[in-house]
């Protein structure tokens, strides 16, 4: 494949990225409207929030192995289809089942677009893994950022919030239209040979399964953090023109970090176990010292501190499987569903009992716990490379 063929493969990797970004940031921006229209508490709201995980556990255990065994595209364009179509089903909500609905189809498409549009790119380089993933979550959270401030200043200004996702619904047609033309090679590095893949399997089994652990850790501290930030800053901080701008900022500050990140491709336990105890900071932050505007801080601490942690333990499973990187991304997709679930749900059940500000200590447990587990993992895999 040629130079310009791979960079317009990966550019446009990126774009459909970008715009599975912007309609993941609407969706966390939206739910506050969505449960104030239909009567939701916060548990009403984690349950919203909780489907789109829900969602990625079968997507991922019945679809995931796919991935190695056809073509990359080809699955990226299956599923970016489903993620237009569940998206588009949301503008026809006329109750918060539909709404449910249209998050849980786009889950699905979430689920495999987000755990191999890395692994595709890496295809065309299969040494540049953190790059790949850095930098396809530098997309993803960009278009994170621009979609509550563009969505929050429509909505300000009358624009219903079905409407974002015929916004969402047609922007992702679009990128993916794109992808769909580009033309690419595959360069799959070469498999272990198969006695040392069996003498190695018993230990690659755990290592994969602590990597699993820690980014569902992550997912339910990130899911637990930005689905309750607009909430939060409505409910308990009396601070409604700031509300749609926190979120923005947390997914505007990841990106100078996973741009960083996306540099260095060793000391990958420091950016994510670092990662995961200054999230904590900032969660802590955010429960003790709720005053508003200083609370933004907060918000951009986090961002810049959960950055680079996805993708980094991304890499890592891609680099401990090389030859079967979409199966891997996807086992740690199906760990991610199942703990952005158990926080959602866990997140709104708390906040109705003892208030979202104390909810984020919980939060806490779930960042400081992820660094833990991380830090096993990297002395597992340098055992398992020994």
């Amino acid at each position: 494949m040629g130079k310009s063929q791979a960079r317009l493969y990966v550019l446009c990797g990126y774009i459909l990225l970008f715009a599975l970004g912007f309609i993941t940031g609407g969706n966390q921006l939206i739910l506050l409207d969505v449960a104030n229209e239909f009567g939701l508490d916060n548990t009403g709201i984690g349950i919203l929030a909780a489907m789109q995980y829900a969602a990625m556990i079968p997507a991922t255990l019945l679809f995931g192995g796919l991935t190695d065994r056809m073509s990359k595209k080809k699955v990226l364009c299956i599923f970016g289809t489903i993620v237009a179509v569940g998206t588009a089903i949301g503008c026809l909500a006329g109750g918060a089942v539909v709404v449910a609905v249209s998050i849980f189809i786009f889950g699905i498409g979430f689920a495999l677009v987000n755990g191999t549009t890395a692994a595709a790119l890496m295809e065309t380089a299969p040494d540049k893994s953190n790059t790949f993933t850095n930098m396809s979550q530098i997309f993803l959270s960009i278009g994170s950022v621009i979609s509550p401030i563009i969505l929050g200043r429509l909505m300000d200004n009358g624009m219903n919030w079905r409407l974002h996702f015929v916004i969402g619904a047609l922007l992702f047609a679009v990128a993916l239209v794109l992808f769909g033309c580009t033309k690419y090679k595959a360069l799959i590095p070469k498999a272990p040979a198969p006695r040392q893949t069996a003498r190695k399997k018993g230990a690659f089994g755990l290592l994969i399964f602590l990597m699993a652990l820690s980014i569902g850790l992550y997912v339910a501290m990130e899911s637990g953090q930005v689905y309750f930030t607009k909430p939060y800053y409505i409910n308990e901080l009396n601070d409604e023109a700031n509300a749609a701008l926190s979120l923005s900022l947390i997914w505007l500050s990841m990106i100078p970090s996973r741009l960083l990140a996306s540099r260095i491709h060793k000391h990958k336990a420091v950016l994510v176990c670092g990662g995961f105890c200054l999230a904590a900071v900032a969660c802590l932050l955010t429960a003790l010292v709720r005053i508003p505007g200083v609370s933004l801080v907060w918000s951009a601490l986090f961002g810049f501190a959960a950055g680079p942690v996805f993708p980094t333990i991304m890499s890592a499973a891609m680099d401990a499987h090389p030859a079967h990187t979409g199966h891997a991304s996807n086992l740690l997709l199906t760990s991610a569903g199942i703990f952005g679930v158990i926080s959602n749900v866990s997140m709104g059940a708390v906040s109705d009992a003892i208030g979202i500000g104390n909810g984020f200590f919980m939060v806490v447990a779930f960042a400081l716990a992820g660094a833990l587990v991380f830090f096993l993992a990297n002395r597992r895999s340098a055992k398992v490379s020994a």
